[in-house]
């Protein structure tokens, strides 16, 4: 599971915070979850800001994640499908469009559960909704059961998919 969190000077105070406390509802939910078979939940988090002294912006947030949801990063044959949670409480800075749609090529992140959950009211719904999917996708960040709930159903079985050429 990765978690791509919005880290950016728009984020200070009370939207960080309920990042926190999401973040942790869902840990704990997720520890809670009965699985079918021995699977392990493993939780990765990137932060991006676009910030000048914060970590990149969201476009090469998306590359880096796009990286890592590879064979030759944290995803193996066999696993469980995986499921990308983005928090996010402002605009994307910058030219993030690149970035997004490289994800987007990217089979692991196609074929993963998208979540986007907007924290507060200054939110791109539609970057979200592109993120996640679908507007149905973009769910309200106040009920982490619904979203657990959500997940454990999705997560019944290990799965595999078979790769393009030239895809990892």
């Amino acid at each position: 599971m990765f978690f791509l969190i919005d880290c950016s000077s728009g984020m200070e105070g009370a939207k960080i915070a309920a990042v926190d406390a999401i973040t942790h509802e869902l840990r704990n939910g997720l520890e809670k979850m009965s699985w079918d078979s021995d699977a392990d939940v493993e939780i990765a988090v990137l932060k991006y800001s676009g910030d000048a002294d914060g970590p990149a912006g969201f476009g090469e947030a998306c590359m880096e994640l796009s990286k890592k949801m590879s064979n030759k990063g944290f995803i193996r044959y066999g696993a469980y499908p995986s499921a990308v949670i983005l928090f996010s409480g402002s605009n994307p800075t910058g030219d993030y469009g690149k970035g997004l749609e490289a994800l987007l090529q990217n089979v692991w992140f196609r074929n993963s559960t998208r979540l986007a959950l907007p924290i507060g009211k200054d939110v791109n719904l539609d970057m979200l909704a592109e993120f996640a999917g679908s507007k149905e996708a973009v769910l309200s960040p106040a009920n982490a059961a619904d979203i657990i709930n959500l997940l454990s159903e999705r997560f019944k079985e290990p799965v595999g998919y078979a790769l393009l050429d030239g895809e990892e």
